[in-house]
């Protein structure tokens, strides 16, 4: 994989677990589990892009 598509990736990865951590917490805190699980899907996406961008 060539260097700047790992860089894409890792970008792509920290955004998407920055955002669905920003939004997990307030939904925990008011019991909005749905739109919580949602966060968390997001936050591990960005945790499989970040693996991805750093394993190659």
């Amino acid at each position: 994989m060539k260097k700047t598509q790992k860089n894409i990736l890792a970008v792509a990865g920290v955004i998407s677990t920055v955002l669905g951590i920003m939004g997990a917490v307030p939904a925990f805190l008011q019991e909005k589990f749905g739109i919580a699980t949602g966060a968390v899907i997001l936050v591990v996406a960005g945790l499989v892009l970040i693996a991805i961008a750093f394993g190659d």
